[in-house]
């Protein structure tokens, strides 16, 4: 349904000026549709709500990034092995990239 700026008693149109934030003009058409708001899938409400259940919503930002930098720490100190593996002509990597790359090519025979 639309509605003409102009028919809106004084308190709707303020009431949608402020909605809006600013105000409207007298030729201006006024629409409203509601919509409910798309849930999240499945799994990661289950992430949610098991992370609620460890706990880890608690967590403070300090201590996300400490444990994202100690992550990248470990990443960084695996072996090679543990990194890639695959033949010199094909990698498979464990991680999207593999960081060293020097470390994943085959050495002199």
């Amino acid at each position: 349904m639309t509605h003409k700026a102009k028919d809106l008693s004084p308190d709707q149109k303020m009431a949608i000026e402020s909605l809006l934030g600013r105000s409207i003009a007298e030729n201006e058409e006024i629409s409203i549709r509601t919509m409910t708001p798309p849930s999240a899938p499945e799994w990661l409400q289950a992430s949610w709500k098991s992370a609620k259940e460890q706990g880890l919503d608690q967590l403070s930002m300090e201590e996300i990034d400490a444990e994202i930098a100690a992550a990248r720490k470990a990443r960084r100190e695996r072996r090679p092995s543990e990194q890639c593996f695959g033949s010199s002509s094909t990698r498979i990597f464990w991680f999207p990239r593999c960081y060293n790359h020097r470390a994943c090519l085959p050495g002199p025979s």
